[in-house]
């Protein structure tokens, strides 16, 4: 099969694809490709109305039929799309703009297209803002937009979970090469109904799930299915909506991170509304290190109302690949190894059989690598950093960043992770490793630890470098707990991790619920926080 571009799939999915979308909660009517594909020409004219050929443009993508029209028709007029991230937690307002600022300057956007619920973050700014609704006003909706001078392209910026995020530049075909990557991996049958509460900002939700389920109407797939997008804002308010349209139609395909999968699990224990999740085929697991034991609290949740856990298909992906490079393929029984806690410190890797113990590490397979993609690991070690090799990785980053490609084609991830046989197993970033006497600690092996404590808040756990070993800073599991409690937790967590990891915290620091940073995708930013613990600028309840 011939590679297209995204523009490409476009038009097939416009002419030959047989399906329906919708969004959810304010627009619950459903559209057709063949709309979607007149509005995003209609867009194009727009913008070429109000941008030059090969500008950069920046847009807040929002789950809403206008907000696809918008960046479809961004390629269409040769524009260099620039996706800019949602407001996350623990960020205030004034940090979201100075960042929106920064990211647009660093692409040279002077136009910005946003949600009107976010202009008033912007009362003054040198940017030129519309809305998504601003195309309609075009009176050229035909299909016959000439090409332009420049191809489009888009931009997505790294999670910036470890560090500044970067501007990382995508062609259209690496794009569409990676949507149909996507698609092969997931197998799609005919009559798919994917759900989605992800984000279009986060490159899971608009190209993982939004551009590949669309691209599976195409040929060769005609999956004749339909796509229920949720306003994420939507779900945070009211999780249980995820699962409710899950089961009001009837789900093939959905797709969430770790902290989702608490989440809905806590609801699901509680709920007494009737909910059938028998139809689920997919669930896209994507946030790295996938940890079992969230896997294993959804299932058990979930089973009462129908849903089997074969359906979890782990993933890794990262922005520079354009999105995925590998997966557990649908139906296939994602895999848990147990590996030697103290010879991974070492950077051994040691398979470990038998049952849990306090000297082992839990670590869930992310599957093989997509087509046209090659994984391996530096230097031929058996443990180490990630490279991958793809058809569809970044041509380079914004600015003067140096490109972590080398003259091979392979791309140094900065994840570090070991295979064994096909399967990819991740066990964290490279920047987030704690070295204490020599030994390698890992985040996620500390925050399970103290995670298990009674009044830690599950998914609001991070270890974090600081004064020469780490800190835990943690959120309590209700709000209202006294500060003696509090105190009393964190002398109990330090003597469990001195007992079970031989490596006691300098500091464990309870803060105000729902203050912990994050990105927009769920994903802790641990620099961020080591930096606010270091600056005194975290909402501290109890520290010892």
């Amino acid at each position: 099969m011939a590679r297209r571009s995204v523009l490409d799939l476009l038009d097939d999915i416009a002419s030959l694809g047989d399906a329906k979308l919708r969004f959810l909660p304010d627009k619950p009517d459903w559209r057709s490709p063949s709309e979607l594909g007149r509005a995003a020409y209609r867009a194009g004219w727009w913008w070429r109305g109000i941008a030059e050929p090969g500008e950069a443009v920046a847009a807040v993508l929002t789950s809403s039929f206008d907000c696809l029209s918008v960046a479809y028709g961004a390629w269409l007029a040769g524009l260099r799309l620039v996706s800019l991230p949602h407001p996350a937690r623990g960020v205030s307002a004034q940090e979201y703009v100075k960042n929106l600022k920064t990211m647009c300057a660093l692409a040279d956007a002077r136009i910005l297209v946003m949600d009107p619920a976010y202009r008033p973050l912007l009362p003054d700014t040198d940017l030129k803002v519309y809305g998504f609704d601003g195309y309609r006003r075009s009176i050229q909706p035909t299909y016959n937009l000439p090409a332009g001078p420049y191809p489009g392209s888009f931009v997505q910026f790294s999670s910036g979970s470890t560090s500044d995020p970067k501007g990382i530049v995508l062609s259209l075909g690496s794009l569409g090469k990676a949507i149909e990557a996507t698609v092969d991996a997931l197998e799609p049958r005919e009559h798919e109904a994917g759900v989605s509460w992800l984000p279009l900002s986060h490159d899971m939700g608009f190209i993982g799930v939004c551009l590949a389920a669309l691209g599976a109407t195409a040929p060769p797939w005609n999956t004749r299915g339909t796509l229920t997008l949720i306003r994420p804002e939507a779900f945070l308010a009211r999780p249980s909506i995820w699962l409710e349209t899950c089961s009001e139609e009837k789900a093939t395909f959905t797709a969430a991170p770790g902290f989702a999968l608490e989440l809905a699990a806590r609801m699901l224990r509680h709920t007494r509304t009737a909910l059938d999740l028998s139809s689920i085929r997919v669930i896209s697991c994507g946030a790295e290190p996938i940890k079992a034991n969230g896997l294993r609290h959804f299932a058990d949740a979930a089973r009462p109302f129908g849903f089997d856990d074969i359906a979890f298909c782990p993933a890794y992906g990262l922005a520079e690949a354009t999105l995925g490079v590998t997966t557990i393929r649908p139906q296939e029984r994602w895999r848990v190894e147990r590996v030697d806690r103290e010879a991974l410190g070492e950077g051994v890797v040691e398979l470990s059989q038998g049952t849990a113990a306090d000297d082992t590490y839990e670590l869930v397979s992310c599957g093989s690598p997509f087509a046209n993609t090659d994984v391996r690991i530096a230097g031929a070690a058996a443990y180490g950093l990630i490279e991958v090799r793809s058809t569809s990785l970044m041509d380079g980053y914004l600015g003067k960043e140096s490109v972590p490609i080398g003259d091979d084609g392979w791309l140094t991830t900065g994840d570090l992770g070991f295979m064994d046989g096909h399967d990819l197993f991740v066990t964290g970033r490279a920047d987030d490793v704690i070295i204490m006497a020599g030994r390698n600690l890992y985040p996620d092996d500390i925050e399970l630890v103290a995670s298990n404590h009674p009044l830690v808040r599950k998914g609001d756990c991070a270890a974090v470098k600081y004064d020469g070993g780490y800190a835990i800073v943690v959120e309590p599991v209700r709000p209202g707990v006294s500060e003696d409690s509090l105190i009393q937790a964190g002398r109990e967590i330090r003597a469990e991790l001195a007992r079970v990891l031989q490596a006691s915290p300098t500091r464990v620091v309870f803060v105000t619920r729902n203050t912990l940073a994050k990105t927009p995708s769920g994903k802790l930013k641990r620099s961020l926080i080591a930096c606010q613990l270091i600056d005194d600028e975290l909402a501290v309840e109890s520290m010892v």
